[in-house]
């Protein structure tokens, strides 16, 4: 029985011995949480060097002549490989020779035996894709402070991915096209970038929300509006891919809202790029209102669709999803909302551990949600979102990291703008915390 960080040790086999698989697509989703250099070409410089006739003709190279005729048909993918990346970030790392494809990597990878600056990374606070585990793999209990938590997270997700750079598997993967973007005023939070596997496939990787309010009040507006700006701006993503890289196979992969944008995109690019889709997975992503999950454009690629989620399951529950996409249910190591978080999920090998449904109280839980969403119009259900935020950011709050951090001494500014909201406001907020408790206590 092992998780994640066992495939990612153990498994070194490449691609063309051993086809791309649902383990894959989640080590990618968890990269994709990881910082982004610099030196990783953006998906923008890429369109300004090579998104039309054009500019590849004003960056003809004399010096280069046969280069710059092959890229006048055929975008090279610039970008180094993952190994050339870590050995980039972190020189002192062990690469190449170094790797060691046993239990002893595992077991390191569990324990997180690295700490340095880079471990403060986005999963280190967003706690998305990574909660504080033990050296068992199981998410750690009440008497880990806030602090050890997050530091404990940190060293396991900088080892999880200094495996995967030195893993065969992963390594000559290369990585390019990135894209972030972080607007208050827009309230949204997105990433993602492109890799190239050896065959030329290219596996476009969204993160999912991070550890800013502005990030989990956009997840709360897809309640009200739709889209929300990550979406759309995920459609435009893929469809630059497709114009830069017009002959490439092509998956899409994320982790929680990550997974809910991939989704979005698969569906709204133009056909001559949604054909070259061979499959989207979501790591326990939320859904969509009805009239999306029910519409004509989504199932034109819901049996392309693998959504996976945790027995216990919440945040995949929100909203609703396409009876034709093929869920499974997933084993986990945790309890109730820290299943969410993939390290926990339990795998055979290559293959993840599964059950014939979700428990009681996630289908519990999601049924009632739906119902409740369902008889609230668009106005109701926006209102209540402000209502919360408006509570969860008052004393300055930014991130869910100061709130957990502040703990009881948070509460005075949050029951304080509490008290301020008028009856109608507090009674969505308690309606929905009834419902998250109910879970909670049923776990």
């Amino acid at each position: 029985m092992g998780t994640i960080v066992d495939y990612a040790s153990l498994e070194t086999r490449d691609f063309s011995q051993y086809p791309f698989r649902a383990a894959d697509a989640m080590v990618y989703a968890l990269l994709s949480y990881d910082k982004i250099p610099a030196e990783i070409p953006s998906i923008d410089e890429l369109m300004q060097r090579y998104g039309s006739t054009r500019n590849k003709l004003r960056g003809f190279d004399i010096k280069h002549p046969a280069k710059s005729v092959e890229t006048l048909w055929r975008t090279p993918f610039d970008g180094p490989t993952l190994r050339q990346l870590e050995e980039h970030l972190h020189p002192d790392a062990q690469t190449g020779d170094g790797f060691k494809g046993d239990a002893n990597a595992s077991a390191d990878a569990e324990n997180g035996v690295r700490t340095d600056d880079d471990a403060n990374s986005l999963v280190a606070d967003a706690g998305d894709a990574a909660p504080a585990m033990n050296s068992a793999g199981e998410a750690s209990d009440g008497a880990t402070s806030a602090t050890n938590g997050k530091t404990s997270s940190a060293n396991r997700s900088r080892h999880f991915y200094e495996l995967i750079k030195r893993n065969p598997r992963f390594a000559v993967t290369r990585m390019s096209a990135t894209e972030e973007r972080f607007d208050q005023t827009e309230q949204t939070q997105y990433a993602a970038m492109t890799f190239q596997l050896p065959d030329g496939t290219l596996v476009v990787s969204f993160r999912g929300t991070d550890d800013s309010l502005i990030g989990w009040r956009e997840d709360f507006n897809m309640a009200h509006t739709y889209p929300v700006p990550a979406q759309t701006q995920a459609a435009d993503y893929v469809e630059k891919i497709g114009k830069l890289w017009p002959n490439a196979r092509i998956i899409l992969t994320g982790h929680s809202k990550g997974g809910n944008i991939a989704i979005y995109a698969a569906m709204n690019v133009h056909d001559q790029v949604k054909d070259r889709i061979d499959h989207v997975y979501a790591f326990d992503s939320p859904g969509f209102m009805h009239a999306v999950v029910s519409s004509y454009e989504y199932g034109t690629i819901a049996d392309r669709v693998t959504k996976l989620v945790p027995e216990q399951s919440i945040i995949g529950m929100l909203m609703e999803s396409n009876p034709n996409e093929h869920q499974v249910v997933v084993k986990s190591n945790a309890e109730g909302v820290m299943q969410h978080y993939c390290y926990s999920w339990l795998m055979d090998g290559d293959r993840f551990q599964t059950l014939p449904e979700l428990s009681e109280s996630s289908q519990t839980f999601h049924k009632s949600l739906n119902e409740w969403l369902n008889g609230m119009t668009q106005r109701q259900r926006k209102k209540g979102v402000e209502a919360l935020f408006r509570v969860l950011s008052a004393g300055g709050h930014s991130s869910m990291t100061q709130l957990r951090d502040e703990g009881v001494r948070a509460l005075p500014s949050l029951l304080g703008s509490y008290v301020g909201l008028d009856s109608e406001d507090r009674r969505y907020i308690n309606q929905v915390m009834m419902m998250f408790a109910g879970t909670l206590f049923a776990h």
